[in-house]
This record gives C-alpha cells, structure tokens and sequence, in this order.
C-alpha cells in the first residue's frame, strides 16, 4: 500500500507539470512594442533593418521600419503606451517595411485580431495575412482620427503566422501601426521536460514494483 501511494504522488507530480486544454487568453507578445532593446536617435526614432529581433516578439520584414518613441520631433503619439511602429521607416518609399509573429492559434477555431492604424493627413494603409485566403488591405483614409481601429475575423488552420507590412502611403512618409491584440483559444498542452523525463524513469520504475509486489502477493503459500 505504501509503494502504490508513493506510486500515486509520483505521477501526480509528473501530470502537474504538464499544461492540458486551452487558453482564452491572448497568447500574441508585445502588441504595442511597449518592450525591446531599442536605442532612439535624436527624432526619437529607431530604425531598424528587414530580420531585426530588436521588438520583442517580432520580426520585421520587408524593409526597414521605425519604432516611434512618444519623445519624437514628429509630433506622433502612441495609441496606447509610449512606442508605435511608423512602417515607412527613414526610406518613405515602397516597399515599406512589416513585422511577423506566430501564434499558437487552434484549427478550426474562431479569432479576432484587432489593431490600431495611423496616418497623418493623408491615407495611409497596411497588408495584414493570417494565412487564411489572401492578405487583407486596411486603410485610415486620414480624414479624421490620427488612429482608427481595424479588425479582421478568421477561422485558424493550425499555428498562424501573423504579417503586417506597410501597403500605401498617399503622402509617402507614414503608415503608423499599434496596439495589436488576437482573442480567442489558444494551445497551451506545453509538458514540461525535467516532468516527462521523470514520469519515463521513476513512474515507470515505481510501475514495475508495484505490479511485481502484487504478483508476489498472489503466488500461492508452499
């Protein structure tokens, strides 16, 4: 009884260590780029190259792009928090620069993704792909707020890849992107390894004993 108890603890301990079902909660990283190791020049910018890791959570693609921080001589201010994306970057000709991240979406499950497009005084617009039919085009006609809010619902596939590239800019020198968010269920059977390699050995082994003092226990008396 005491073998099978200890028996019991063990895989308990094991199972704890590994995550089952799914999230609610947004898993997308750092939607307003409120975090990465960024050094501002003195417009309070920072370029930063096609394949930077500079955003945390990100990549940017395309071309060169500039995280705007809220202490810039252009007049920009974030959405939401102290930084946004200005996806023209210093170059403020096509092909304008994008960020990608994947996210652990759920197939045949329901998302939003939602996001704050800016332009100032002219139209600006942005390509956004989910992998699911073909990139869908957003525009801030630049008529009235400096931010407009743009939302796109999809049904995943699996794991989606999450693009945004810069896609028009009327006036040519600024395509303002912040404050992403993705709702829905998100995947999080994630088992840890020090909790799997301990289930291989010692759940297993403590198995083995278990069933052999139970065969001992029915061998029949001499």
């Amino acid at each position: 009884m005491r073998l099978q108890w200890m028996y019991s603890l063990t895989l308990a301990g094991c199972l704890a260590g590994i995550v089952l079902g799914q999230n609610a909660h947004a898993q997308l990283v750092n939607g307003s780029f409120e975090t990465g190791s960024y050094v501002f020049d003195s417009n309070g910018a920072d370029s930063l190259p096609s394949g930077s890791g500079v955003i945390t959570g990100w990549t940017t693609i395309s071309n060169e792009l500039a995280v705007i921080n809220n202490a810039n001589n252009f007049g920009i201010t974030a959405q939401n928090g102290t930084f946004s994306l200005d996806l023209t970057g210093y170059h403020d000709s096509a092909p304008y620069g994008g960020i990608q991240q994947t996210v652990n979406t759920l197939p045949g499950q329901n998302y939003t993704l939602s996001f704050f497009l800016g332009a100032v005084g002219n139209a600006s617009s942005v390509s956004v792909d989910t992998g699911v039919g073909a990139p869908q085009t957003f525009t801030n006609p630049g008529t009235g707020a400096f931010w407009v809010v743009q939302t796109e619902n999809f049904t995943a596939s699996g794991p989606t890849v999450l693009t945004f590239t810069g896609a028009a800019a009327s006036n040519g020198n600024y395509i303002g992107l912040d404050n992403i968010t993705l709702t829905g269920s998100f995947a999080t059977a994630t088992p840890e390894p020090g909790s799997m390699a301990l289930l291989g050995t010692s759940g297993i082994s403590l198995a083995g004993l278990l069933a052999a003092r139970r065969r001992r226990a029915k061998k029949p008396s001499a």
